[in-house]
């Protein structure tokens, strides 16, 4: 049985059923925790973040919560493990400023991006209907779990690759400009990376990834760029080898 047939499977059978054992496992979780007294109040707060209020004024105003009663519920899902801060990496350092919330657990992201807004689909037996949304935007969801593996391979082979003081993504303060793998050392960054969950990228994302490097500017000059991609072709395997761009794939990362 391959790989995506098991994800299939396991989707339709254990995930999108009504009744079956992943079906409510956010639920069951949060109504387990010892240190949540109230398991309602703190869904609220991941649902929210998962809709896209990501800022603590945003998440208070979505759940109608005052900061003061909210600063504690996202400081325990942050040391369960259910959430993240992440802030962008400069070569001063990481700026809280410019951090946000997001869920860290890669179970609960896709619970609360496919089950939960079409639970009343479900409800109603149309399993089929909706494994067939999953199975459209998969490959979106899935791009933030692979940045997240790029990452941690770039942490574990830091050895053979540039100074890495510190890894992480970069983005300015509009949100207009985003970099999904930075690394740095001796106040400089050292590498930049651009991640792509795709089968077959292009040449393309070797433009775009320069763009990036000169976004940020002469503390960037001389960093080791970096390619991460599900599958590439033959032009962009030609294209990196003579541009000296690191290639990563997939093979790559799990060998």
């Amino acid at each position: 049985m391959s790989l995506w047939r098991g994800i299939r499977e396991v989707i339709r059978e254990r995930i999108l059923v009504k009744g079956e054992s992943l079906y409510e496992e956010p639920l069951h979780l949060l109504r387990e925790e010892a240190d949540i007294r109230t398991p309602g109040s703190y869904f609220d707060v991941i649902r929210a973040i998962a809709a896209g209020a990501t800022r603590v004024n945003e998440i208070a105003q979505q759940t109608a919560s005052s900061t003061p009663l909210l600063a504690p519920r996202l400081a325990r899902l942050v040391s369960l493990g259910y959430l993240e801060i992440q802030e962008p990496l400069e070569p001063t350092g990481f700026v809280p400023k410019r951090g946000y919330y997001r869920i860290r657990d890669p179970f609960f992201r896709f619970w609360f991006r496919y089950v939960f807004p079409n639970r009343s689909r479900l409800e109603r037996g149309r399993v089929e209907e909706v494994a067939r949304i999953v199975e459209g935007d998969l490959d979106t969801y899935m791009g933030l779990a692979f940045e997240q593996v790029c990452r941690d391979w770039v942490g574990t082979y830091a050895a053979r690759m540039p100074a890495a003081t510190e890894i992480g993504g970069w983005w300015n303060r509009s949100g207009t400009a985003e970099i999904d793998l930075v690394a740095t050392a001796k106040g400089r960054y050292t590498m930049v990376g651009t991640c792509r969950w795709s089968a077959d990228a292009s040449p393309q994302v070797l433009g775009a990834l320069k763009r990036d490097a000169e976004i940020l500017g002469p503390k960037a000059a001389g960093a080791k760029l970096l390619v991460f991609t599900r599958g590439a072709g033959v032009d962009l395997r030609r294209r990196a080898a003579r541009e000296k761009v690191r290639l990563v794939e997939a093979a790559d990362l799990f060998a």
